[in-house]
């Protein structure tokens, strides 16, 4: 039985932006829909975008599978 093909390798950096323009969108449209004005709305969305762009990018990737952390007591 062949196996399912691999899905395309994307940059760590471009995965952060679509996390960061997706969330960023959704508190847009969330500000919006309680009644707060564009103004405002917008600059804390692109505000929270970009501490969420690079909080996905500094904490997000997990750690490559031949680096892990090995017990203190084996050399």
């Amino acid at each position: 039985m062949p196996h399912p093909p691999r899905p395309p390798a994307f940059s760590h950096g471009t995965i952060s932006l679509l996390w960061a323009l997706g969330l960023g969108l959704f508190i847009f449209v969330g500000m919006l829909s309680i009644s707060i004005s564009k103004g405002p709305a917008i600059i804390v969305s692109i505000v929270c975008a970009a501490v969420i762009f690079f909080a996905v990018r500094l904490f997000g990737e997990d750690a490559p599978r031949g680096q892990g952390r090995r017990p203190s007591g084996s050399r």
